[in-house]
């Protein structure tokens, strides 16, 4: 019910926690490849999240990955709806 699915999204968010996030990146376009793979990894370490992480889930430690990531587009000049729409498409 509804409070598995919070305790799911919890350990979720506990996972994300483990992200360390990685050193920014001379180019932004290596930065967010690195940042992608890094969280990819963590995440496919606990495959029966994969499911949460793709309904992107909104705890601390997600805002902070989201964070980073649309930083890292910044960088590169994407910003407003279409770095959000790009984070959407890289997280998928």
């Amino acid at each position: 019910g509804v409070a598995r699915r919070g305790r799911a999204f919890h350990g979720l968010d506990a996972v994300l926690g483990e992200l360390a996030l990685p050193a920014p990146q001379p180019d932004w376009r290596d930065g967010v490849v690195t940042l992608m793979a890094a969280s990819r990894a963590t995440v496919l370490r606990h495959p029966t999240l994969v499911p949460l992480f793709l309904a992107r889930p909104g705890g601390p430690s997600a805002m902070r990955l989201g964070e980073a990531t649309l930083g890292e587009l910044a960088r590169g000049g994407i910003t407003g709806a279409d770095a959000v729409e790009a984070m959407r498409a890289l997280l998928v």
